[in-house]
């Protein structure tokens, strides 16, 4: 896959920044960082929001951040272990009917497909691919899927590096989709929840493994987390004053916090990943259920 297709599939499946002690300071921290994506939204978006820089700040996000099949694949070459647990159950998708919900855990059903993808878990993909075209059906966008993904993903099982372009053609070609129906609100959600899912299953794989000793790499990408966070939360903000991205805004303020702890890499250890995963797993049980 190309450098540049790999980050766009972070759009949605994907998801990572800089804390700080106070709100004040969060603020600042995103202030001072770039991020985002396409273009404006929905009805109900308050006039005050300006189109195009929330797509400068979308397109700066994505062009910085791993996606999470990048995330994974760091995991695996280091030798940590699958945790098939992790993932969100397939079961709770029929709790998500708000449309806010529905973007949200379609971040989290597709970052947690490219999880299994990667670890080539083949019939766990695609129970997690169909569960993700239903939350595709209900924001619209299911056809886009079918179009570049449906038989070739079924057909590609067995062989992750085949599943990965296919999920990465997926997401490109609904990024496109909503770039060009006007649905940046939409893309921000699903961002929002691919990253907090992404995040989740890879501190919780590094707390159940060895492997973070002396091995630079996964502690650079657990450090990494607090730039791109604070990149995701500057994009959010520009929809601050809609309730359903309030919400997420806080709980994201809540959980830079934790990254803003870590010093350095080298402060990524056992226990700052506990830190890490209490705030992650407070705001993925209120969007998971």
């Amino acid at each position: 896959m190309t450098r540049n297709r790999n980050l766009r599939i972070a759009t949605c499946a994907s998801i990572l920044i800089i804390g700080c002690s106070n709100d004040q300071e969060i603020e600042m921290a995103a202030d001072n960082d770039k991020v985002v994506t396409t273009e404006a939204i929905v009805e109900g978006t308050p006039e005050g929001i300006t189109d195009e820089l929330a797509d400068f700040k979308f397109h700066t996000f994505i062009a910085n951040i791993p996606s999470p099949l990048q995330t994974f694949h760091t995991l695996k070459k280091a030798g940590v272990d699958f945790h098939e647990s992790l993932a969100n159950p397939v079961e709770n998708r029929v709790n998500y009917t708000s449309a806010s919900s529905i973007a949200l855990n379609y971040g989290i059903y597709m970052a947690d497909m490219g999880y299994f993808s990667l670890y080539e878990q083949q019939q766990q993909s695609i129970r997690y691919f169909a569960a993700s075209r239903e939350l595709a059906q209900e924001l619209g966008f299911a056809d886009v899927l079918d179009r570049v993904a449906s038989k070739r993903f079924e057909t590609s099982m067995g062989n992750s590096d085949s599943a990965m372009v296919i999920i990465d053609d997926a997401f490109i070609a609904m990024e496109e989709y909503l770039r060009t129906n006007e649905q940046l609100k939409t893309m921000g959600l699903i961002s929002a929840g691919s990253w907090l899912e992404s995040q989740h299953i890879a501190v919780s794989m590094l707390l159940h493994s060895e492997k973070l000793a002396d091995n630079e790499e996964l502690a650079n990408q657990v450090y990494e987390q607090k730039l791109h966070l604070a990149n995701l939360l500057n994009f959010l903000k520009e929809y601050q004053d809609l309730k359903e991205f309030s919400d997420v805004i806080d709980s994201l303020k809540r959980i830079l916090v934790s990254y803003n702890a870590l010093d350095n890499r080298d402060a990524v250890n056992k226990e700052s990943l506990q830190q890490i995963l209490d705030a992650l797993a407070i705001m993925r049980r209120g969007l998971t259920g």
